[in-house]
């Protein structure tokens, strides 16, 4: 006996501007038998429309995956069935999602500009205290005449033993994160090898009279109000995905 082979069953949802070239497409393959709809068969569609508008569907899934991704959550349960959903309720879903993804954006950007800021004053106050304790001023190093002075930054990764091995220089490092802060002492006939040396290194100098201006005090309360503001505004990225969560994994 003869009998035919065993067929599944599958419905494709695909976004309405593509939808014309794909059931072609599926057509002249001859791999499957497509039926069309039946009016009423699925609530909330009407005969020619996408179930629940695939667009808007697949808008709000990439929303949902984006926000699981950067709160770091992993799927614990199988997403809400889109077909169990009516258009109200798809809509008062995605109108969440969105909320939720606008909140958690809004807070990671104020995050990352108060951490960059954070950064800035405690290199600012690094530096200061640095000078301060060397006992640099500006008037009397430009008094100097038979010794030259760097003071600049270079990138952390740099080598910096051919600047070491200057017989007279002296040299002090001071770890700034990223990069390190230089003062650089030597006579001046060796100006040309350090210069060379220093360019080779990528050294960017310090404009002593902008730092000079500089209030400490100032500078270490806004770091400190700074540093608050950060850990405020982390507080509330988790709160919002502690209270999130399980709203996220189901859908």
């Amino acid at each position: 006996m003869i009998t035919p082979e065993k067929m599944s069953k599958l419905r494709i949802i695909v976004p309405k501007s593509a939808g014309y070239k794909i059931i072609n497409k599926l057509y002249n393959l001859e791999l499957l038998h497509i039926k069309p709809y039946e009016e009423g068969k699925i609530q909330g569609v009407e005969s020619g429309k996408p179930l629940l508008e695939a667009e808007e569907l697949s808008k709000a899934l990439l929303t949902v995956r984006a926000l699981k991704t950067i709160m770091e959550l992993e799927k614990k349960s199988d997403p809400m069935d889109s077909e169990s959903l009516t258009p109200e309720q798809f809509t008062k879903i995605q109108d969440s999602i969105q909320k939720i993804h606008d909140q958690y954006s809004t807070l990671e950007k104020r995050k990352k500009q108060e951490k960059k800021q954070v950064s800035s004053l405690t290199t600012k106050v690094k530096i200061l205290k640095t000078l301060q304790n060397l006992g640099i001023d500006n008037e009397e190093l430009s008094s100097l005449s038979l010794v030259t002075n760097h003071i600049g930054r270079v990138k952390q990764e740099q080598d910096l033993q051919a600047l070491k091995n200057i017989k007279g220089a002296v040299i002090k490092e001071v770890n700034l994160g990223e990069d390190v802060l230089i003062v650089l002492f030597s006579k001046k006939n060796q100006l040309s090898k350090i210069e060379s040396i220093l360019k080779d290194v990528g050294f960017r100098s310090l404009d002593l009279e902008e730092i000079a201006a500089l209030d400490l005090k100032k500078i270490v309360e806004d770091l400190e109000q700074e540093k608050v503001a950060f850990q405020n505004t982390s507080k509330k990225i988790m709160e919002i995905t502690q209270k999130n969560t399980q709203f996220l994994i189901k859908h």
